[in-house]
């Protein structure tokens, strides 16, 4: 298997070591039938930073565990020595993301994302009507479609900064600070405030 070059990464369930899992509630078994699997295949696990678990059970006193991870064969990790896994903020769902990075160097263009709750905000109908009709019609109906999506898009953004702000700006605020209160959470049992404020957040 040492020729080959892949990787595997997910929410895996079994945990390898009893250092994943921040309470001694363990299947030993499980575990040692998971360390075999990857034996087998030849498969190294790569080190997650900034978080030691990537799921919470959400509960006051919650139960965490690493159960996301990325391993990956000998001949993978070779091919990329500048590579890092890490561990985003919790913000949408019980699991915080993982995400591996091979080459921090390239920059992509940026694409036009529509925000869930932009049709809760004043002004958001009037924005769609004046895009959606401000290009005329041609006489391909599939051309006609693009060029309205494409306006749609524009005039929702320029209508977004004018009216809400850098909302990337407010998500990656709200994002850090859930993060932060999850790394705590590696550590000690959040605060009752706390606790309130991540709620809010998510």
């Amino acid at each position: 298997m040492r020729s080959y070059c892949w990787a595997v990464a997910g929410d895996f369930n079994p945990i390898l070591d009893a250092a994943d899992k921040n309470n001694a509630m363990l299947n030993r078994r499980m575990m040692g039938r998971f360390r075999r699997l990857l034996n087998d295949l030849e498969l190294k696990e790569q080190a997650l930073v900034r978080r030691r678990y990537t799921w919470i059970n959400e509960r006051r006193v919650p139960t965490m565990e690493k159960l996301d991870s990325w391993f990956c064969t000998v001949g993978w990790d070779a091919n990329h020595p500048e590579c890092l896994l890490q561990a985003l903020s919790s913000s949408m769902s019980d699991h915080c993301p993982i995400m591996m990075s091979t080459n921090v160097s390239m920059h992509r263009k940026s694409r036009f994302h529509f925000q869930s709750f932009w049709p809760k905000i004043s002004g958001y109908r009037e924005a769609v009507a004046v895009a959606w009709f401000e290009e005329e019609q041609k006489q391909d109906p599939f051309l006609d479609l693009q060029c309205w999506l494409k306006a749609t898009a524009r005039v929702l953004t320029r209508w977004s900064q004018r009216c809400i702000g850098n909302v990337k700006e407010h998500i990656l605020l709200a994002n850090e600070v859930i993060f932060q209160l999850d790394k705590a959470m590696d550590r000690r049992q959040l605060m009752d405030d706390e606790h309130w404020l991540r709620g809010q957040l998510k």
